[in-house]
């Protein structure tokens, strides 16, 4: 009886190993990927799959007589590296390639293969099963996105330099008429002669702000804007900043506080320029969307390594506030809260993608805490060397 139960098993093993073949085989004569299996010590082809011939356009039965014949049709650029790839394979490596091939008919075909080592329950490499997939439409499809990005970027940087050289068309007689209205404010007028020129002076004076903004961020759009490290008082530039604000905030009845922590130096080393620029479009902000109360600037040393230190700037303002969805809008280029807001305040919409912008450069970030009705408060870290 038990003479008959081992050969029940064994009939058993046999005929679930035949099904497991049978699976195997079903499923490797019907994938699309060309499934191969290669005996290492002898170098030659035990399995190719069918899918071979779809993809290089030949029969597989050549490889088994001699395995080295597909990397005759390996585009004649890729063959050296594809064949140090197969070579490591031999040797245990695990490893993933991309190459062209060459079919018969002239037309070319991108692969990705991929090649396991494998062993026997000895520990003994015994095969290496590989797998390899066409992936020409994937190519194609990524070389035309890269294509489209060079293009777009071709015609972005056409955009940034025709902006550019416009803007400075524009700026030139801007800086005639705004110079020369200076001039004539300084001789003898009548009283109505100096009203109507103070309003040329105001009117001159809105649109040389723009120009400038789209000048900057025409410079920044195409990489052509630089920061420079200079040493400088930072104190003394920030009193400097809010001293040209003041008048503008008396005169709308608003407050403007300023709070310089005691951990903040008066000597740092940065672009001192960038950032008069970014607190001034802050500010200026501020007063623009704040009809009572005040305008603060607090600055602070937040973090310190060696001799380089972050600091931690932050207006405050009373005014309209900021839905939480458009928090992430204003930071983009012509982008306000509303258009109403536009035509009620004016501006490009460029102060704040401007300062966005140089924040990144000079190696900060930048965000806001608003909500509507409660005023807004951005700000903005930047770091600077101490010595």
């Amino acid at each position: 009886m038990q003479k008959e139960s081992s050969g029940c098993n064994s009939h058993r093993h046999m005929d679930a190993l035949r099904q497991s073949e049978e699976m195997f085989r079903q499923l490797a004569e019907n994938i699309r990927e060309i499934l191969f299996v290669v005996l290492p010590d002898q170098r030659r082809m035990a399995y190719i799959n069918p899918a071979y011939d779809e993809v290089f356009g030949r029969t597989r039965e050549e490889l088994y007589s001699r395995p080295d014949a597909w990397i005759d049709c390996v585009h004649p650029e890729d063959r050296e590296h594809v064949r140090g790839v197969f070579d490591r394979s031999m040797q245990r490596v695990t490893t993933t390639m991309e190459y062209r091939i060459v079919r018969p008919d002239g037309s070319i075909r991108w692969l990705q293969a991929r090649s396991f080592p494998a062993e026997d329950s000895q520990g003994k490499l015994c095969r290496i099963v590989g797998i390899a997939e066409d992936i020409s439409d994937r190519k194609r499809v990524q070389g035309e996105i890269e294509a489209a990005r060079t293009a777009a970027e071709a015609a972005n940087r056409a955009k940034s330099e025709f902006v550019s050289n416009m803007s400075h068309e524009f700026l030139t007689p801007m800086n005639g008429i705004i110079g020369m209205t200076y001039l004539l404010l300084e001789t003898r007028l009548t009283p109505e002669q100096a009203e109507y020129l103070q309003m040329v002076k105001t009117s001159a004076d809105a649109p040389q702000t723009m120009i400038n903004e789209v000048l900057d961020f025409s410079k920044i759009d195409a990489g052509k804007l630089r920061t420079d490290a200079v040493r400088f008082d930072l104190r003394k530039s920030l009193e400097e900043v809010v001293k040209e604000l003041a008048i503008s905030a008396h005169s709308m009845g608003l407050k403007l506080l300023v709070t310089v922590h005691p951990s903040v130096p008066a000597s740092v080393v940065g672009d001192d320029l960038r950032l008069r620029q970014i607190v001034t479009n802050l500010l200026g902000n501020a007063l623009k969307f704040t009809s009572q109360g005040e305008v603060a600037l607090e600055v602070r040393r937040e973090t310190e390594i060696e001799d380089r230190a972050v600091f931690h700037f932050s207006v405050r303002d009373t005014g309209i506030g900021i839905p939480r969805e458009k928090h992430e809008l204003i930071f983009e280029a012509f982008s306000q809260v509303d258009s109403s807001s536009t035509r009620k305040f004016g501006g490009a919409g460029l102060g704040l993608a401007i300062s966005e912008r140089l924040v990144g450069i000079m190696g900060g970030q930048i965000w806001v805490d608003s909500e509507v009705g409660r005023g807004s408060t951005f700000h903005f870290t930047v770091p600077f060397d101490l010595s």
